[in-house]
């Protein structure tokens, strides 16, 4: 089983990715033992002088200008976690769990915060063994950090609060003890340390753009099979289009498409369809009120897929960007810099970064997801598909009614994506007294993500469900080898819809088994770009 070391500077979505879904081990990377020992050491001293130090013997928030006894600072810790364990809704995933104690463990590894290694050390040893606290969704404003959430992950450590533990919810000192683990007493600046910075949804944003790469090589190969059954052109992909408008995604896109269309009968060249535009129109008499079968441009949803994934794409790009820094960040207050000795009070607990991050992934996904469910309305529309059969019905048509409620369902979904969509970094509310007058409420803009990536999976195994639909009506033979692989993936999963049947169970399966990643990879495949995260199956 692979390791990752933290050190506070080198942890990847990948590596959080393999810790919350793979169970990869985590350890402390060379210097990081020595780092966390150094600034421990600085804390045991100023404490020793009677230094005030905000969290540590002095009150937190608008308590500050309390000073705490001497021998009351290690309470202090204790209570702060206590009052904060208040959480509500339901527990998050055990992925999303162990992502978040991966993120919280490296940025203590870095050495700024001023906890015992016994601490660290703990905290590793719970992820490696499987000792999962409940934490509950609900409580985070994205200030100060996820302070709600990360509480109910330090009360473990304490031996306080519940655990996971192989498949059963027990009270965390069982749950520690039946991993072989005794829970500490929690002594000056650890519990702020532990609850102070922005690990939940850093941790969710790093699951999220892992899933979020996958849909991306999806919604490319549903773009391709699209192409195909609405009898597009291959002109909007020509990358001399591309070249004057050279946006990173844009260039992707249009490339990865064109190579998964290779071997189609159905797909036109430029050429092609002007010939044929031309042979249908000198055929018609003139102004005799007939239409042509086809145009000279194709629809929006299938001529500018590159521009709308390529922005998925570039917008997944800074959402990367923005995640991997957080994710070596040191989110704590205050800063304990030992090298010189100082302590440094700020705001590195602020959220906005990831918050509004999050919600462009959220705008990006609610891309994806329209994208599909436009595309679905033509193929079951007899006045735009070209030929299929309304509602893509197989058997004795007003019998028989098709994807008629599928396409109902697909609607609904799109519906409630917007919602998840609208932006949660707009939504501060002072809180605190006053003294957290803007947050950033970036738990919740990444915890919408979540429903999201569900959502936006389900519209695409819809979607390839009524693109196996119109294959078998157009005929098999003609299918590029993108389109054709895609065929088998889906029919290995779910019969053809001949009659009307309930669909709920088909429809659930193929969505849940794009979670798995691996018609991503085999897309990624054809393309020659595999996707860059690992399989993860879900942020949910």
């Amino acid at each position: 089983m692979k390791t990752i070391g933290l050190n506070g500077r080198n942890l990847t979505i990948e590596d959080v990715v393999e810790v919350s879904r793979e169970r990869a081990q985590v350890e402390l990377a060379a210097g990081a033992r020595e780092q966390v020992m150094a600034s421990r050491k600085f804390i045991d001293d100023m404490v020793a002088a009677n230094r005030l130090i905000y969290g540590v013997n002095t009150g937190t928030g608008p308590n500050v200008h309390h000073t705490v006894p001497a021998d009351k600072v290690n309470q202090l810790q204790t209570n702060i976690v206590r009052m904060l364990c208040c959480g509500m809704g339901e527990p998050l995933p055990q992925a999303v769990v162990r992502a978040t104690m991966t993120v919280r463990a490296n940025s203590l590894s870095r050495g700024h915060s001023g906890i015992r290694i016994e601490v660290l050390e703990l905290l590793l040893a719970m992820i490696n063994r499987g000792v999962h606290p409940v934490i509950y969704e609900q409580g985070s404003v994205g200030a100060s950090g996820d302070l709600v959430p990360l509480a109910h992950m330090a009360a473990v450590l304490m031996g306080e609060g519940e655990a996971e533990y192989q498949g059963q919810r027990l009270p965390s000192v069982q749950a520690l003890a039946q991993a072989g683990l005794q829970p500490l007493s929690l002594t000056a600046k650890e519990g702020l340390a532990l609850v102070n910075g922005t690990s939940l949804m850093t941790a969710i944003g790093a699951l999220a753009v892992g899933d979020t790469d996958q849909l991306i090589a999806v919604a490319e190969g549903t773009s391709a099979f699209a192409l195909e059954m609405l009898l597009g052109t291959y002109e909007p992909y020509d990358p001399r289009i591309q070249e004057l408008r050279p946006y990173p995604g844009q260039i992707a896109t249009a490339r990865n498409v064109l190579a998964l269309v290779q071997g189609s009968g159905y797909v036109r060249s430029p050429e092609g369809l002007r010939d044929e535009l031309e042979l249908e129109r000198s055929h018609l008499p003139q102004d005799d009120g007939h239409t042509l079968s086809h145009d000279l441009q194709d629809p929006y949803s299938l001529r500018c897929v590159p521009q709308i994934i390529g922005a998925v794409r570039d917008a997944v790009t800074f959402v990367r960007s923005i995640v991997g820094t957080d994710l070596n960040a040191v989110s704590d207050n205050p800063l304990i810099f030992s090298d010189d000795a100082t302590v440094l009070h700020g705001g590195n607990f602020q959220g906005h970064h990831v918050a509004m991050a999050m919600d462009v992934l959220s705008l990006a996904l609610n891309q994806l997801g329209i994208l599909a469910e436009r595309r679905l309305a033509r193929y079951v529309d007899d006045k735009y598909s070209l030929g299929l059969r309304p509602y893509l019905t197989q058997g004795l048509p007003g019998l028989n009614n098709g994807m008629m409620g599928v396409q109902l369902m697909a609607t609904s979904l799109v519906a409630e994506n917007r919602l998840h969509a609208t932006p949660a970094s707009i939504q501060s509310i002072p809180t605190n007294g006053n003294n957290q007058d803007v947050v950033s409420m970036g738990a919740l803009a990444a915890r919408k993500n979540m429903p999201l990536v569900k959502n936006t999976r389900r519209l695409l195994a819809v979607e390839l469900f009524a693109l196996c639909q119109a294959a078998e009506e157009r005929g098999l033979d003609k299918l590029g080898r993108a389109s054709r692989a895609l065929y088998d993936y889906v029919r290995a999963l779910v019969p053809a819809l001949v009659e009307d049947r309930p669909l709920a169970d088909d429809l659930r399966r193929l969505a849940d088994s794009l979670g798995d990643g691996i018609l991503a990879e085999r897309i990624g495949v054809l393309v020659g770009t595999p996707p860059a995260a690992r399989r993860v199956t879900s942020v949910g």
